[in-house]
């Protein structure tokens, strides 16, 4: 399980809304994400996000299948395997498709809902943790003060597209 190492929390802003949403925009934030472990990028060639899967559905364990995320901040839609069920409530450990690591946080860092969140890096410094059970829609970016000038510079090129 991974650490959210947020020791220097002066160093950090949590952003839970794109600010686009919290103007009632259309537009979402951009996120290229990488894998925390390994520092490979995870975001497919039309920029969306790409995990592996593991889960566990009706005493079956150990299911595993490819889930594209979108690559938008706020904007919840995921491209399930034909092999999951979604519109169950069912919890998916994601996994580096590099690396193959887990990307499951610590308990302690649980979702308000009880799930475990999982978490990928954004820009150099920033981390992004979500929610891993698939119908919870609870997420945070935790904006590093050395990634403020690349967050705002994508917030314009996304403006202008």
């Amino acid at each position: 399980m991974l650490e959210l190492n947020l020791d220097n929390k002066d160093e950090f802003v949590s952003i839970e809304k794109s600010p686009y949403a919290q103007k009632g925009h259309s537009n979402l934030v951009k996120l290229w994400a990488k894998c925390p472990v390994c520092g490979k990028d995870v975001n497919n060639e039309k920029g969306q996000i790409v995990l592996l899967g593991k889960w566990e559905e009706d005493g079956e364990h150990n299911r595993h299948d490819i889930f594209t995320l979108t690559d938008k901040f706020d904007d919840y839609r995921i491209e399930f395997p034909e092999n999951f069920d979604a519109k169950k409530d069912i919890t998916v450990e994601f996994i580096c498709p590099s690396c193959k690591s887990s990307l499951l946080l610590e308990s302690k860092h649980n979702c308000n809902c009880g799930s475990p969140c999982f978490m990928l890096t954004a820009f150099s410094k920033s981390i992004i943790t979500l929610c891993s059970r698939t119908r919870c829609k609870e997420h945070m970016l935790y904006l590093h003060k050395d990634d403020t000038w690349s967050f705002i510079r994508q917030i314009y090129t996304d403006s202008a597209q």
